[in-house]
């Protein structure tokens, strides 16, 4: 099956709090230490970047929002097309858009032959989560309109209580 989502809507919005602008002002700082990072994370693939989350930021994270036994907590930047993939770290990815890439940043998702099944043109400070064994891809970031979010890998999904849109 490839849908695990009801009514093939392949993301959700989640209701969960906005993260406030306070804990997302160290998000530049954090990035601007590639250099140092790519030491501690070791994944730096172009056109996809990943950095750890620290400090006040994780904080918050882990105080206000519902993540049970996370694969990954990761602030990931995006600066081209993302190839057609599946992801094998985690189960469900739940994501917080800091900032888009631009109007036009679009997310496929795809069936094993590739071919589209649904796109979404993500809105910015909600929380969403997605099946990440479904093939998908963003398309439209650039290396001057960048997207940026954080991320956290699960391996089970969270309840129904905190969906909006399934």
């Amino acid at each position: 099956m490839i849908n695990t989502f009801e009514d093939k809507n392949f993301l959700r919005y989640l209701n969960l709090p906005s993260i406030p602008n306070e804990y997302l002002e160290d998000v530049p700082s954090i990035i601007a230490g590639k250099d140092e990072l790519d030491k501690f994370v070791g994944f730096f693939i172009d056109p996809y970047q990943i950095y750890p989350i620290t400090g006040k930021l994780k904080e918050w994270l882990l105080s206000n929002i519902p993540i049970i036994n996370p694969t990954i907590l990761h602030i990931h930047v995006i600066s081209g097309e993302l190839p057609i993939h599946k992801d094998y770290a985690r189960h469900f990815t739940m994501n917080y858009i800091i900032k888009t890439g631009g109007e036009n940043i679009l997310t496929h998702f795809l069936d094993d032959q590739h071919n589209l099944l649904k796109t979404y043109c993500i809105e910015p400070h909600r929380w969403h989560d997605f099946d990440g064994q479904i093939n998908h891809t963003v398309v439209g970031p650039t290396k001057d309109n960048l997207r940026i979010a954080i991320t956290i890998g699960l391996m089970k999904r969270l309840g129904n209580e905190y969906s909006l849109s399934s």
